[in-house]
């Protein structure tokens, strides 16, 4: 994932080894786009689409995973 803000780029890599990861890589996930400022926007392959699909099916706090 790559984040840009105020002309700066910070890089994050999320990977799991097993289904058991998935989850910890999520909150992860979610930590980093809650802390960024302004609008965010997401550019995902089918594997991330259905890779958050799965996740939001399993997350306690839903309002922090919408569908547009």
């Amino acid at each position: 994932m790559i984040v840009v803000e105020g002309g700066s780029e910070k890089r994050y890599s999320f990977w799991a080894d097993d289904p058991g990861q998935e989850r910890v890589i999520f909150e992860q996930f979610l930590d980093v786009v809650a802390g960024v400022r302004g609008r965010c926007h997401l550019r995902l392959r089918r594997y991330e689409r259905a890779f958050l699909k799965r996740m939001r099916k399993v997350v306690r706090e839903k309002g922090n995973v919408t569908r547009r």
